[in-house]
């Protein structure tokens, strides 16, 4: 309570997990926008979250833009997936595809799994970047190996029908068979963001949902 941001936010994640504490979003909200209000780079993140998806807090997209932005500028991966993800479904801002794929790429580079995810479905279908199917496989696979099950179900796709790969039905069979909740994903995936907000697909088109 005498302002160490890092206390702060560890409190926080103790009351989002119920660890020691009674579980309480309120609570949770409360302990991270006091170490947001001081720079905390992982609480404003997941205090983005939390405005993103209404948990502990009433939703406000456009809240959630100003601490993703925060945190991003910070260099945090996940802030910059997700200010990604809010550009490209104009989420709390104007769609802007090609700011959603600088700041994917910003987050894949960094290694963020749902980062290259969303770059690798933004070259699968020109949308925001040229279409580039080989740099699509490219982050797809770099999320699969990090087994994210969606890019393991769209880099097996592009291998089976050879866009991006030398067509291999051999390999795309090896990367389905290699991920147990492969029949759970949904197959929109090709044609849809990955929300990271509420892990479903956001359909790619003239209109784009947000978030819920």
């Amino acid at each position: 309570e005498q302002g160490h941001a890092e206390s702060q936010y560890q409190l926080a994640l103790l009351y989002e997990r119920g660890d020691g504490v009674p579980k309480d979003p309120i609570e949770t909200v409360a302990w991270l926008q006091r170490a947001a209000a001081q720079d905390h780079a992982n609480a404003q993140q997941l205090l983005g979250e939390k405005f993103a998806s209404g948990e502990g807090v009433p939703k406000n997209n456009s809240e959630a833009i100003k601490w993703f932005r925060k945190a991003a500028e910070s260099g945090s991966v996940a802030a910059q997936s997700n200010l990604g993800f809010m550009y490209a479904t104009g989420a709390g801002v104007e769609k802007n595809l090609t700011e959603a794929a600088s700041w994917f790429r910003k987050s894949a580079d960094a290694g963020n799994a749902v980062g290259q995810l969303n770059l690798g479905l933004l070259f699968q279908s020109g949308q925001g970047t040229e279409q580039n199917f080989p740099e699509a496989a490219k982050w797809y696979e770099q999320a699969a190996n990090k087994k994210h099950a969606l890019a393991q179900q769209n880099l097996a796709t592009l291998y089976a029908n050879g866009q991006g790969v030398e067509q291999d039905l051999g390999k795309a069979g090896q990367i389905k068979r290699g991920h147990a909740a492969w029949a759970e994903v949904t197959p929109r995936g090709f044609d849809g963001l990955f929300d990271p907000f509420g892990s479903a697909v956001i359909a790619m088109g003239n209109a784009i949902a947000p978030p819920d």
